[in-house]
């Protein structure tokens, strides 16, 4: 949906519970259209959550 308002000069909201299609939206608009990708609040880059999110899951196995 957002690829399409990008195309056409429209905004377009979406909602996606799924980290994992969130994270696939994310990369294929960066993809197609150089967008950058910012946590709201944090101003944390979207790389920089990835890399967090990695940390985080080491964390999460070293602590079971």
């Amino acid at each position: 949906m957002k690829l399409a308002a990008e195309k056409t000069g429209r905004r377009g909201y979406g909602i996606e519970l799924d980290p994992y299609y969130v994270d696939t939206i994310i990369k294929r608009l960066s993809d197609v259209f150089g967008l950058e990708a910012e946590l709201a609040g944090r101003r944390l880059s979207f790389e920089g959550v990835e890399k967090r999110r990695g940390l985080d899951a080491r964390f999460a196995h070293a602590m079971n």
